[in-house]
């Protein structure tokens, strides 16, 4: 059974340097970004990902639905460390890799190396902490991942750098966008805020409506204050 569909981008939004202008295989190891998921679709239009997490909140596996040009409907369970059609000439994995855990990078960037053929790249997307904070922060808990997201940690750039260097991947570029993150989730709490009345009346209470402000002005502060960041980071197989 076929694991994955062979999408053909041209360009990544704000960075070009995953991809040649001719069509080759890739993998697309989840996404939570929608314009992604329609701009990498075509021609199977549309596709959908979903994340499947065990009771610890550790990622178990992928869910691909996929739309064919035959009216057809296919969904595929997905874990990215038992993906067997390789190799690919790029890998796309977009905020998945805070989910995996510290203990289990090697494993993830093992995966992606044995998938890419030689010379061929992963661009990896992942929220950041900065470098002089990470230290701290794994040695403690702090409020998402006591209360939204339990087991994911941030990687630093020094720490994702030198992970992926252990398993024979460089780091050719780095496309960092946190400012746009922290604007992102302005406008959503500014919409939460209006939308307040319709979510009580979906049976959701004043515990949930206090957490989702507090989650969302919480992330704006950290990325506007450079705390946090967004980075696409480009990883090449020798």
């Amino acid at each position: 059974m076929p694991t994955t569909a062979t999408v053909v981008p041209t360009a990544l939004p704000g960075s070009t340097s995953c991809w040649s202008d001719k069509a080759s295989p890739t993998l697309l190891a989840r996404s939570g970004c929608t314009a992604f998921r329609e701009f990498s679709a075509s021609p199977f239009k549309p596709v959908s990902f979903w994340n499947c997490h065990r009771r610890n909140a550790t990622l178990a596996a992928i869910v691909v639905e996929v739309n064919n040009t035959f009216g057809e409907r296919h969904c595929y369970l997905l874990d990215y460390r038992d993906i067997a059609d390789a190799p690919f000439d790029a890998i796309v994995s977009i905020e998945m890799f805070e989910a995996v855990g510290r203990e289990y990078w090697p494993v993830f960037f093992e995966a992606i190396r044995r998938r890419l053929r030689p010379g061929g790249k992963a661009c990896i997307q992942s929220i950041t902490i900065n470098d002089d904070l990470f230290d701290r922060y794994v040695r403690s808990t702090d409020f998402i991942q006591q209360y939204i997201f339990p087991g994911g940690l941030l990687p630093s750039r020094t720490e994702f750098r030198a992970a992926a260097a252990a398993a024979g991947l460089r780091v050719t570029g780095e496309f960092d966008f946190g400012l746009d993150y922290a604007e992102t989730l302005r406008r959503w709490r500014a919409r939460s805020f209006r939308a307040e009345p319709a979510v009580r009346a979906l049976g959701f209470d004043s515990r949930f409506v206090r957490i989702w402000e507090f989650y969302l002005a919480y992330c704006e502060a950290a990325f506007a204050a450079g705390n946090t960041s967004v980075v696409q980071f480009t990883l090449q197989r020798s």
